[in-house]
């Protein structure tokens, strides 16, 4: 067999993107693939991990952002102040619950990173559906990434940060619990 030459790696890619964007138009489209389980308990008693899909109670509510752009957020979660990028598309409607794609990066990058590298805001102005890119904690190793805490100091919890950013979102914009997806 011989090796690839260089004059097929573009077709190469843009085959990827071509099947990666029909698996994300299935996703979005098919509202049967959604699970329910168990509500769960966080490593701190008072911090709690819901894993039941949770009615949008921001149905009805205006954007507070403009719809078709993408703006940095931040929430309090597990104690420290977390970041994520959200990107609310053109066609948002407050009436209908969006689907809603969690894009994360990879260690040593950003929500922004994520976001450029993705192109999902494009692909979520195209679909109708909310895309959002959380952002990882800087580890000890100084690289942003996920779960990345030292492990004497177990106070950065990303399970419970994906609950409440999941909780926020849903407290401000229609989304439908169960088109929520997560790639990364």
């Amino acid at each position: 067999m011989q090796p690839l030459r260089q004059q097929h790696y573009p077709l190469i890619i843009a085959s990827i993107f071509l099947l990666t964007s029909l698996l994300f138009w299935f996703l979005v489209s098919y509202d049967g693939l959604a699970q329910t389980t168990n509500h769960v308990a966080s490593a701190k008693e008072k911090d709690t991990v819901i894993t039941l899909p949770v009615q949008s109670a921001g149905c009805g509510k205006p954007s507070p952002l403009v719809p078709g752009t993408s703006s940095e957020q931040a929430i309090f979660s597990g104690g420290i102040t977390r970041y994520y990028l959200l990107h609310i598309p053109k066609g948002y409607n407050d009436t209908t619950g969006d689907a809603l794609i969690l894009a994360f990066h990879g260690h040593g990058s950003s929500a922004a990173q994520q976001e450029n590298l993705t192109g999902f805001s494009t692909f979520a102005d195209t679909y109708n559906l909310i895309a959002v890119y959380p952002q990882g904690i800087v580890g000890p190793d100084h690289h942003t990434g996920w779960d990345t805490g030292p492990a004497r100091n177990p106070a950065t919890n990303d399970v419970l940060y994906i609950s409440d950013l999941l909780q926020h979102l849903q407290s401000r914009w229609c989304i439908n619990p169960r088109r929520i997806y997560a790639v990364g």
